[in-house]
């Protein structure tokens, strides 16, 4: 499955995407308060990658995306980010 994205620079998350091209995704969303690539990496991450994703480097990527999302006041993302850090 992908996940297009407004960036230009990581236009879409799959399969192939890197912990670097998320942590971008993730800056950008939260630097232009895009809630529609806030959304889609949060799909992407919680439901379509698993805790191994980037050598278990999910878990960071999760903490960053739970703080992106506060700061656009996702709340409901925030926390089932933090949630899904604390299981896995």
């Amino acid at each position: 499955h992908e996940h297009k994205l407004h960036s230009q620079s990581v236009g879409k998350l799959d399969a192939s995407t890197t912990a670097d091209e998320v942590v971008k995704a993730i800056k950008r969303a939260q630097n232009l308060h895009d809630l529609h690539d806030i959304r889609e990496i949060a799909h992407f991450l919680l439901e379509e990658v698993g805790p191994n994703f980037a050598y278990g480097y999910r878990g960071s990527l999760l903490s960053r995306l739970a703080v992106a999302s506060l700061h656009l006041n996702n709340h409901d993302i925030a926390i089932r980010c933090i949630t899904e850090r604390r299981i896995n």
